[in-house]
């Protein structure tokens, strides 16, 4: 954290304290974004949820103020402050069923006030890596990763639609596999590539073949890509091909009928 950055976080937690527009209804201000995470650049915003009463989040909502831009706290040029307003419930419904971009956004927060001792315990149990869920989701994404290569891929040598969604969906899921086994969070696809490049357990040239997949959308460089994603995890496939056709359909199809985030961010 630059000294500029300490500053203003100082100053931004006195402006949610006394002069901010939840003052009167401010239960945690909690601390994230790249800042709270350590990969900041000197100008990088600073990045708040802020927890509210029920009452304000609703009067919030009634104005149409989820989020807010707040400029003239920050002691640099390009500072402001990103701020987010949630009632306590909404930390709550993350750390029970929230997607890994949902979590992953708490992810090295600090919780900087509080008035309410259960919140740190709260915000800690929303970025936790979700162990007994690795089964479960290793057999999703590989639904997914092996429906796009084995089906969709071909079938799209003569529909550049269909051809570059499978070489995405391949891409994807076979590097969500690899982010499972090793324990980390998928943040979001922005940053897909730089928390790969953080993955210890994977095959030292798996985003150069991701990127020429994508560039040529060969069978060739195809192969390439999944036999490297394959070979490189712990984790085994069923040995009934049907278990991830119908977890495909279940995701895929389905997914509308069972209240659990969209495969792609679960």
């Amino acid at each position: 954290m630059y000294p500029h950055h300490e500053e203003s976080l100082k100053l931004a937690l006195e402006y949610f304290q006394t002069k901010s527009r939840v003052a009167d209804g401010l239960i945690a201000v909690v601390f994230g974004g790249s800042v709270a995470k350590g990969v900041e650049r000197p100008d990088s915003d600073l990045d708040f949820m802020v927890i509210v009463t029920d009452e304000k989040y609703e009067e919030l909502q009634a104005a149409g103020i989820a989020t807010e831009a707040i400029m003239g706290v920050c002691t640099y040029p390009e500072g402001y402050l990103d701020v987010k307003y949630y009632p306590k419930s909404f930390i709550r419904a993350v750390a029970e069923r929230g997607s890994e971009p949902a979590r992953n956004a708490w992810l090295k927060s600090q919780c900087l006030y509080t008035t309410d001792p259960e919140i740190p315990e709260l915000v800690h149990e929303v970025s936790r890596f979700q162990k007994e869920l690795v089964e479960d989701k290793m057999l999703s994404f590989y639904g997914q990763f092996e429906l796009a290569s084995g089906y969709f891929f071909p079938m799209g040598k003569n529909d550049p639609i269909l051809r570059v969604r499978a070489a995405t969906d391949i891409v994807i899921f076979g590097l969500r596999m690899i982010l499972e086994e090793n324990e980390i969070l998928f943040p979001c696809i922005k940053s897909l590539r730089m928390m790969i490049e953080k993955a210890p357990k994977k095959p030292e040239n798996i985003l150069e073949l991701a990127d020429r997949l994508l560039e040529t959308l060969s069978d060739e460089d195809k192969n390439a890509f999944t036999s490297a994603v394959m070979s490189s995890l712990t984790w085994q496939p069923p040995e009934n091909w049907d278990l991830a056709t119908s977890r495909y359909t279940e995701d895929q199809e389905l997914w509308w009928l069972n209240p659990r985030p969209l495969v792609v961010e679960w």
